[in-house]
């Protein structure tokens, strides 16, 4: 079951990237990080970046999202196990 909100979750955040509702997406897009790893925002930026055609200018958002994953990864407490 978690698996199942998890995609859903992506494919929301997916949907308000395109859709242009960044008040909706940035707050869960930041929860999203919270909650998981979030390595596949990468690749979303990516594709939203690909059909917004940045990449023949500065791909804002790819770079944000990439910043923003290495900075939750930090800032994140992880378990150690021995």
């Amino acid at each position: 079951m978690k698996t199942f909100w998890r995609i859903f979750i992506l494919l929301s955040l997916t949907w308000c990237l395109v859709a242009e509702l960044y008040f909706l997406a940035v707050p869960l897009c930041l929860w999203y990080l919270f909650k998981y790893r979030g390595y596949e925002l990468i690749a979303v930026a990516i594709l939203v970046d690909g059909y917004y055609q940045a990449f023949y200018s500065i791909p804002v958002l790819s770079i944000a999202t990439i910043i923003l994953v290495v900075l939750f990864d930090f800032i994140k407490p992880h378990d150690v196990y021995w």
